[in-house]
């Protein structure tokens, strides 16, 4: 009798822990599932700015997922042709959410280019501060699409606007 009280208690614990552990495993996953379901939800709609300021330009949606497949086609060389498709849809001047609250303007026009970082380098030069990440991606703001204006922000518009954008080398 004392064996088939020992597998009869042994049967019972291992119900117990197979019922705690479904339930730990159905919570788990349902938490999971809420999470990934108010990211994907949040992730739709632009963020919105600080009072006051003016809106950005039109743009894709801020899908999680754009940001990576933009950073895909940037390193295999295809973000030439992913830019002339958003220049067609949303016009030269648009905003790509690289994460929902990281958006990045793109401005597509060799005359508008020219306008922003020549005639008004100095409205349109400063940048946000970065994050630890986006210093390592930046080479910690040593480039001219991500340093701070000062100093070497201005030595880098001044090769850039002096060798890249003349009209000469522009037009060829």
């Amino acid at each position: 009798m004392r064996g088939n009280d020992a597998s009869c208690s042994r049967g019972s614990q291992y119900a117990v822990v197979t019922r705690v552990m479904g339930d730990w495993l159905y919570y788990s996953l349902s938490i999971a599932f809420c999470l990934a379901l108010s990211l994907l939800l949040s992730s739709l709609r632009p963020p919105t700015g600080k009072p006051g300021t003016p809106p950005l330009p039109p743009g894709p949606t801020a899908l999680t997922a754009l940001g990576p497949l933009l950073l895909l086609a940037w390193t295999s060389g295809n973000i030439e042709s992913i830019i002339r498709i958003y220049r067609a849809w949303y016009g030269p001047v648009f905003t790509v959410y690289l994460l929902p609250s990281f958006p990045v303007v793109f401005v597509a026009d060799r005359d508008l280019a020219r306008r922003v970082l020549v005639q008004r380098g100095a409205a349109f030069a400063d940048r946000p501060r970065a994050n630890f990440a986006t210093r390592i991606f930046s080479s910690n703001h040593h480039n001219i699409t991500a340093g701070a204006y000062g100093p070497l922000w201005r030595v880098l518009r001044r090769n850039l606007t002096g060798k890249v954008l003349q009209p000469s080398s522009l037009h060829r």
